[in-house]
């Protein structure tokens, strides 16, 4: 039965540069989040700041658009007061006249925001108007402006749901209460405002394409939009919105799910001071977020890429590290290998009493062991030469000897010295003499050693060549 291999553990380098490598993809991945997040954040709060920037500018513009028209209805209001009218007859009479007319036509050059000026009887006829002279016969005791004023003794301006006029132009009345002395109900001194105005000034001061303007009634009547809405002008904001909170603060920013379009926004609701209106200024959230998205798309791709580098980085160095490891523990096996090959080298050295040499290719002395010594050599002295020099030496040395009495003690020596030079070997070998150095002839007697080497030379070389291991 073969039993699988097991997967070789990881060393403890390259573990510690895998974690390493683990720890900075991660770090990085947490850096790149946490910068996206931020940036996020970021693109949030700065369209935040910008919606409440521009409802703040528009709520102004606004107002001072509906105040233009207002300010005609107050001087309407002081010119019946002033005439000193006191009925309803009294004020058809005096109301209902050219001058009048003349009056508001002339008003109406400098209300480009307005579509038309008029006044209208307690009993809902129209009296006159700024289009022409004499006026249609109309009743307008449907409206709903003109049925506040006839249950209500208020004297603040009434702002009309949106309505289509007889232009087809959408259209919202304001309009105010008329009283006489007694506070009688005597009219209602009324002013158009045309919707297409108020979308083309919201238009312009558009700065993005997800940009949306609209002015609400403060019980949330959608009046005017930009974009156009057709479907939600002169409906509601539905009734879950936060919308009705920021009202009641006058104004807030809040962020709404789309109940008006669907689609995510920021909204800023701003109440102006004094109209009943709020401005909307609001902002898709896919339009806020389009440049952070880009950054985002960058900042993870820079990570993905820096991530992919440390992977691939840290893959070579541990790749790098396992192999540095087999070579080191190749190089621990060959150095044990040695150690055992010199132990035993060691070991056969000491038990054997010759020495050892080593030549190159010339056969010149490359090392010698000190050993030579015993046969009267210097291993300094011997590197770099033949041993057909020390034969050559020996020889020289053997004369000498033997034209010398026998008494001389280095017979002995020179012979043991001619004997180990005369060994043969290969070139480039390691070669031993095996003689032992108790067969050298022994220094007490010279005339004995003397007696040796003369009668015994040939026999003492060729035991030394037939002992040798070479």
């Amino acid at each position: 039965m073969i039993l699988p291999r097991r997967p070789k553990r990881l060393s403890a380098p390259s573990r510690r540069l895998s974690v390493t490598g683990l720890v900075l993809i991660v770090a990085t991945i947490l850096a790149a989040s946490l910068v996206i997040w931020d940036r996020y954040e970021e693109a949030i709060a700065h369209s935040r700041q910008e919606m409440n920037r521009l409802s703040v500018v528009l709520a102004q513009q606004t107002a001072r658009s509906i105040q233009a028209v207002d300010l005609v209805l107050q001087e309407t209001q002081a010119r019946v007061l002033a005439a000193g009218i006191d009925n309803s007859e009294q004020f058809k009479r005096q109301m209902g006249t050219e001058a009048v007319h003349q009056f508001f036509a002339q008003r109406m050059q400098s209300l480009p925001q307005s579509s038309g000026l008029g006044l209208i009887a307690s009993d809902g006829t129209l009296l006159t108007s700024s289009k022409e002279w004499p006026g249609p016969a109309a009743n307008l005791s449907d409206r709903d402006y003109y049925r506040y004023f006839r249950d209500y003794d208020d004297t603040g301006i009434f702002i009309s749901s949106p309505a289509i006029s007889l232009s087809g132009a959408w259209t919202f009345f304001l309009s105010r209460r008329i009283d006489g002395p007694n506070r009688e109900f005597l009219g209602i001194a009324v002013g158009l405002v045309n919707l297409a105005y108020l979308e083309e000034f919201y238009k312009a001061i558009s700065t993005s394409e997800g940009d949306a303007i609209a002015l609400y009634r403060s019980d949330g009547t959608m009046l005017a939009r930009h974009p156009h809405l057709e479907e939600m002008i002169g409906r509601k904001m539905p009734a879950g919105s936060p919308w009705y909170a920021a009202v009641a603060n006058s104004g807030a920013t809040y962020r709404t799910p789309g109940l008006v379009t669907g689609a995510p926004r920021i909204v800023s609701a701003r109440l102006l001071r004094e109209y009943p209106l709020v401005i909307n200024a609001s902002i898709s959230e896919d339009a806020a977020l389009a440049g952070w998205r880009r950054e985002a798309f960058l900042i993870g791709l820079a990570a993905f890429g820096t991530a992919i580098g440390f992977a691939l980085l840290f893959r070579a160095l541990a790749a790098r590290s396992r192999k540095l490891e087999r070579q080191t523990g190749e190089l621990r096996l060959i150095a044990d290998a040695l150690r055992d090959s010199e132990a035993r080298f060691h070991d056969f050295a000491l038990t054997s009493s010759d020495w050892f040499w080593e030549t190159d290719t010339q056969h010149r002395f490359t090392h010698t062991s000190d050993e030579i010594r015993g046969f009267g050599h210097d291993p300094t002295r011997v590197i770099g030469r033949t041993r057909r020099d020390l034969a050559l030496d020996s020889e020289k040395d053997d004369e000498a000897i033997l034209s010398t009495p026998c008494g001389s003690k280095t017979a002995a020596n020179a012979s043991s010295r001619s004997a180990a030079s005369r060994c043969s070997t290969r070139p480039g070998s390691f070669s031993a003499i095996a003689a032992p150095r108790a067969t050298l002839p022994k220094r007490s007697s010279p005339s004995a050693a003397c007696a040796t080497r003369k009668s015994r030379p040939r026999q003492r070389i060729s035991q030394n060549r037939s002992s040798s291991p070479i």
